[in-house]
């Protein structure tokens, strides 16, 4: 099994010509670490813009952008 990195990865090679369609998805949301007591601290705002094949895959790429951290969205919006 590829990990989703790898498959995003491959998926991006094989559809390059497709990617001037893609959805472009605007991201805004918190990245933290918890406490001992499972608290957020020191939440971090901040928003990004990528290409993806749905919102799921938007969400994933955020999530890996910040390995170790928690991430909680704010707000997504598929732009045209």
């Amino acid at each position: 099994a590829l990990g989703l990195k790898s498959f995003i990865a491959q998926f991006h090679s094989n559809n390059s010509q497709g990617a001037v369609n893609m959805p472009t998805y605007a991201i805004s949301y918190y990245y933290y670490k918890l406490d001992d007591k499972g608290r957020p601290k020191s939440k971090t705002s901040t928003s990004w813009s990528v290409q993806a094949t749905s919102d799921l895959i938007a969400l994933q790429m955020v999530k890996q952008r910040h390995p170790g951290y928690e991430v909680e969205i704010r707000k997504i919006e598929q732009r045209k």
